[in-house]
Order: C-alpha cells, then sequence, then structure tokens
C-alpha cells in the first residue's frame, strides 16, 4: 500500500505552523493529507491553533480561549519564522484561520486530500470543542461514517486527540476507523515541575499527554479508535506492540517524521500514514533513495572533546517544532540540557541560538536567523560556560564516586551552577546525622575524601562503543556511563567545596560547588 504523507501542521518547516502560508503550501507541493489543531475562540468559532495560548506563535500573549476570532486575526502568527509569506499565499492577518476558512480553501483548490483534526485537550469548553467542529464539518457535507466532505467529497476527513475522553466522545457519533488516539510518553515529573512553577496550562496539556498511553492503549485495545499516532521515538521504543496492532488491521499515523531514515524505517514496518513538517521534501528523499545516506548523522564532537570552543560546521538537517525553527550541525559542539548539565549557550555564525533535543536524539539549535541545508557555518560556544560545567560535572562523579565507595546509594544529581548536588538515599548513610554537630562532620569527612580523590586522580578520558555507548574515566577513581563535558584531568579543578549536606524530603542533599583553572 502506498505510504500518505501528511503536511504536520501544514509544511511547517517553510512557513509558521497552522498558518494559511503553511496550509497552501501543503497543497501546492502535493501533501497527501494536511494535519491541524482546533480550540474554540471566546466567542465559540472554531480556529487552527496548537498550543492553549498565543504566546509562543504571535506577537501576543494570552490563551487562545480568551480571545474573539476578531481578536487572534488581529495578531501577527507569522513572523516568528524568519521567512516572507508570498503574497498569493495572503497578508499577515489573513494567516490565522477558523475551521470554516481552512475547509474553505482546501475546497476551493479543489484538490483530493486528507485532513486530520486534532482536537486540543484540556479546553475550558470541554466538549463543546467536539461539538462545534462536528458542526462545522457538517457544513461541508461531511460523512461521520466515510469521512468523505467537500463540494465533490474529495476531502478526507480523520479526527484525532490525546485525549481518550474526546475519542470516546466522538466515538457516540463518527466511525471509529475515522479515530485517530494519539499517544506520547511523559514522565510524570514534568507535571510536577510545572505545576510547582505555577504554569497550569501546560500542567494541563502535559497531563492529558501523559494519560495517553495507559489509558489510549486500553481504548485502541478495546476497539475504540482504528488509527494509532505515536510519535516515530515511541514507536522505536515499543515496536512489538505497534506490529501487533498493525496485523490486527490498525492504521498507524506517526509523527513527527522528518528524516528519512525514520521514514524508511516505519514504512518497513508497515505503516502507511506518517506525518511531517517536510512532506514533499521527505518524500523526494525517500524517493531518492536517501534513506540510506547519512543525511542526518549527526557527530557529536561534544562527547570526544570538551575543548572544542569554536568550529567549522555543516546545516545536515532544519525544521520547525512548538520551540520554533531549528537547525542541526554536524560536527556539533553544543552539549543538550540532559543528564543533570545544562545546555550551552552560543552562535552560529554570530547569531544566537538556543540547544535542544528531539525525540530520536538530534540535537537542534533554535534560530531566529535563515539558514540552508548543507550551508557551512560557524558554530561557536560560550567558552567560560563549558569550562564551569565540565568542571561542576566531573566534581560531581568524584562526590559522587566518594558516597557509592562507602555504600551510600545514589538517588539523583544536579551539576547546574548554583544548583550543583548529589542525591542518596538516608537509609544508606552510615554517618550519624542526629544534630547540627554530627551533620557538620559528615560534611567534614565528605570534603576530606573528595580532597584525598582529586589528589590522587589523574587524567580523564571518555570511549563510546559500537553502539553509542559513552563511558567516562577518571584515573585512579571510577569509570560510569555519562552524556556530559569533563575536564582533561583533575588538576583542572579548582575550589571543589562541599556545601550543605541535609535530609530534605526523605533524600540526603549533598550541595557543592568547583571552579575551573584559569
Amino acid at each position: 500500500m502506498d505510504t500518505l504523507f501528511y503536511a504536520h501542521r501544514g509544511s511547517s518547516q517553510k512557513f509558521a505552523e497552522n498558518t494559511r502560508a503553511a496550509y497552501l503550501q501543503a497543497i501546492d507541493e502535493g501533501a497527501d493529507g494536511i494535519e491541524c489543531d482546533v480550540h474554540l475562540s471566546s466567542d465559540g468559532v472554531v480556529v487552527c491553533h496548537h498550543d492553549p495560548t498565543v504566546d509562543r506563535t504571535s506577537d501576543t500573549t494570552g490563551e487562545v480561549a480568551g480571545f474573539t476570532l476578531d481578536e487572534l486575526k488581529k495578531m501577527d502568527f507569522s513572523s516568528y519564522m524568519p521567512v516572507a509569506v508570498p503574497e498569493e499565499y495572503g497578508s499577515i492577518s489573513d494567516q490565522l484561520l477558523s475551521l470554516v476558512e481552512l475547509l474553505e480553501l482546501i475546497d476551493e483548490r479543489g484538490t483530493n486530500i486528507g485532513l486530520a483534526i486534532e482536537i486540543k485537550h484540556p479546553s475550558p469548553y470541554g466538549h463543546l470543542l467536539e461539538e462545534e467542529t462536528l458542526k462545522v464539518l457538517a457544513g461541508f457535507n461531511f460523512d461521520p461514517q466515510t469521512g468523505l466532505a467537500g463540494r465533490r467529497s474529495q476531502i478526507q476527513v480523520t479526527l484525532m486527540s490525546f485525549e481518550p475522553d474526546s475519542i470516546r466522545f466522538l466515538a457516540q457519533t463518527v466511525n471509529r476507523a475515522l479515530l485517530c488516539q494519539l499517544m506520547t510518553e511523559i514522565d510524570p515529573r514534568r507535571v510536577a515541575d510545572f505545576l510547582n512553577d505555577g504554569e497550569t496550562i501546560r500542567a494541563g496539556v502535559y497531563e492529558v499527554m501523559r494519560r495517553s498511553v495507559a489509558e489510549g492503549r486500553e481504548l485502541i485495545d478495546a476497539g475504540g479508535a482504528g488509527i494509532i499516532g505515536p510519535g516515530v521515538a515511541w514507536v522505536r521504543a515499543n515496536e512489538h506492540l505497534v506490529r501487533q496492532w498493525l496485523e490486527q488491521g490498525l492504521t498507524a499515523r506517526i509523527w513527527t517524521v522528518d528524516r528519512p531514515a525514520d521514514a524508511q524505517y516505519l514504512i518497513d514496518l508497515g505503516v502507511t500514514q506518517i506525518t511531517s513538517n517536510r512532506p514533499a521534501a521527505l518524500r523526494q528523499e525517500l524517493d531518492q533513495g536517501m534513506s540510506t545516506k547519512n543525511t542526518t548523522t549527526q557527530d557529536n564532537l561534544y562527547l570526544r572533546d570538551s575543548y572544542v570552543f569554536s568550529t567549522q560546521a555543516t546545516i545536515i538537517a532544519s525544521g520547525s517544532d512548538e520551540a520554533g525553527y531549528w537547525i542541526a550541525l554536524s560536527p556539533n559542539i553544543f552539549h543538550p540540557r540532559g543528564g543533570g548539565q545544562q545546555e550551552d549557550h552560543g552562535t552560529v555564525d554570530e547569531q544566537p541560538v538556543s540547544v535542544g533535543r528531539t525525540d530520536d536524539g538530534l540535537v537542534v539549535l533554535y534560530t531566529t536567523s535563515t539558514f540552508s541545508d548543507g550551508q557551512i557555518v560557524t558554530a561557536t560556544i560560550d567558552e567560560a560556560q563549558r569550562r564551569g560545567n565540565a568542571a561542576l560535572h566531573t566534581a560531581g562523579h568524584i562526590l559522587g564516586f566518594a558516597g557509592e565507595d562507602r555504600g551510600w546509594e545514589h538517588r539523583g544529581h544536579s551539576h547546574f551552577p548554583g544548583q550543583a548536588r548529589l542525591d542518596f538515599d538516608p537509609a544508606s548513610i552510615d554517618l550519624p546525622l542526629n544534630d547540627e554537630t554530627e551533620k557538620a562532620a559528615a560534611e567534614a569527612w565528605l570534603q576530606q575524601r573528595v580532597d584525598e580523590l582529586i589528589s590522587h586522580g589523574g587524567s580523564i578520558s571518555t570511549q563510546i562503543d559500537e553502539h553509542g555507548h559513552r563511558t567516562v574515566t577518571i584515573e585512579g577513581i571510577n569509570s560510569e556511563a555519562c552524556g556530559g563535558t569533563h575536564v582533561n584531568h583533575v588538576n583542572q579543578l579548582d575550589a571543589v567545596k562541599i556545601g550543605q549536606a541535609r535530609v530534605k524530603r526523605g533524600v540526603y542533599k549533598v550541595r557543592y560547588d568547583a571552579q575551573h583553572k584559569e
């Protein structure tokens, strides 16, 4: 069966997501389908927008549900993407569309095309969002059994959501074969972190996504949806389950697939629908057999050498996601946030970038400047920050070994400046911690032990095996798996100081600090 390529929020690598320009580009490039997201405005209009707020995508802030359609139309939803919109794709005020306008636009083009509508939850309007969406579709002759809509029945509509309750609600009137249960793995701690930071809207969104796997699997297994919609990283991690669903006759629509190797893997697996920010280019690359070429293989130089602060690099991929427009470089010297270490700061061709990482591990750099795939650029990171991060990470390994060598159970860590700490299970601590004197004595022992280890330590080396697993070895101390940056020798460490060590919330937290010698 032929693979269908859906344009994720339109052709969102070329133009701002969920805009008239992105949708028209997708149609004009010959995409098999368009994926859009919908919310309700304050005056009850179904509008095409991904986030619950307009903060990321417009020149205004606030919840989509708090604005009327007219108010939304006055916002700039395209300029965050650094690319000019052709005149034929509309002005700035034309870019945000209601679902009615999107359907009219598709109808006017007269193209046979799929339309995958994602119902975004949580919504302050509850299932009124689904009801109004179905009313809009009914105005375009939508058949809830076949999914066909449009003047010539040329639009194949399907409905999607991460919220299982939304799928159950839609199943009351819509053929389940037309319903897609979206899924993604979310760490519950992310929900808690958003709540602790007062970001209740984001916490609500992530809570829906967190429930999407367990409840979504139950719904799918019960026959509640005919289309499965996980991300490509989830498919790789749960291939046996996806194969099982495909063997049962379910359709798989996988997101967000921008790399030929990922697309070919999915096609070989039996996936027939792929959602991409760059559907036309991806299809062309597959046709040219580029899935077997290392077109997006990234050489993460920072894993081998922490002291490369500037280098020439090639842009091997680009795209956009919820955080904005990104590029990926090879070789890459930027360390992303992870493993307890903060991300690097730096520039590409003197333009500031912020660092992220895709679900499948590609390190990406978000930028407001325009670059081209294959372009040679100069990448530069903040040298002082890198040296400081390397010192903190190495000192953290030594402190961790000091505790573990005594039988203390490692429970967690952070190597962020001003927040660096090692966490241990209090039940494993063999030093008395009953009063301030005993706590101070434990801190003094830790300081003495760390000083001893540093005085006897040596060079630091890394090894990456054939599977890509990396081990960091501190001569005379230990070896452990790690993806962080480190100094080359322990004699480059300066002012390694143990701070306050206390039991808090059931964890023995040891604060520390470290500097890099000049």
